[in-house]
């Protein structure tokens, strides 16, 4: 995990509060197949999901990403 803090991936916190998802998103889109589901999922999405036009430049500008040289 430390190496997604150091990407700037997540946010830098304590890692004894991470935990990973193995195949987490193999996991959701399976869930997808299921109508009932997908209904679901599109109810969170339309409720939680931050629709910030900005919010792509905003994302890349947090990402730590930087040349070896730097």
């Amino acid at each position: 995990m430390g190496a997604v803090v150091g990407l700037g991936m997540i946010p830098p916190i304590a890692p004894d509060v991470m935990e990973s998802s193995a195949n987490g998103a193999g996991f959701g889109a399976a869930l997808m197949l299921d109508d009932a589901e997908f209904a679901r999922g599109e109810r969170i999405a339309a409720e939680q999901v931050d629709l910030d036009p900005d919010f792509g430049r905003r994302y890349i500008g947090c990402l730590a990403l930087t040349s070896k040289g730097d």
